[in-house]
């Protein structure tokens, strides 16, 4: 909980600046370099980089700040610590509507069904049991 809390910060931070590059360099044929250096002196990471100016800040362009939220989680089981998750307000991705559960009741197999299948492979494993050892003791003399 205290290590989101504290990440908000440094995120929050990132995304405004790279929010104001887009904003600049919309008027402008270049991009804002330096901001990406300063982000990316930061990051480490060209993916998250590339993300975060060509995707996030366009999604977070209208919004004057509060980009993340802090969800929590519930605590842990060894020693109870308070768990956490920070997200992008404006920028759910895994979070599309999901399908009604009745199209997922009518997809599933019959479990009935599928007990009877297993029932009748079982026996045809054991007549073939059967079937080897029978052929087994015919071969010895």
């Amino acid at each position: 909980m205290a290590k989101a809390k504290e990440a908000r910060m440094f995120v929050e931070k990132l995304i405004t600046r790279a929010k104001n590059a887009v904003a600049k360099e919309a008027g402008a044929t270049m991009k804002n370099v330096h901001a990406r250096r300063e982000v990316f002196a930061f990051l480490r990471d060209r993916g998250a980089v590339s993300t975060l100016f060509n995707e996030i800040a366009a999604k977070v362009a209208t919004r004057p700040g509060g980009y993340t939220r802090v969800v929590k989680l519930g605590r842990r089981h060894g020693d109870g610590a308070e768990l956490a998750m920070i997200e992008l307000v404006d920028y759910s991705t895994g979070q599309e509507k999901q399908a009604p559960k009745q199209a997922v009741k009518a997809s599933k197999p019959d479990t009935k069904k599928r007990k009877k299948e297993g029932k009748a492979e079982k026996e045809v494993k054991k007549e073939e049991r059967k079937g080897e050892a029978v052929g087994v003791t015919e071969k010895k003399p």
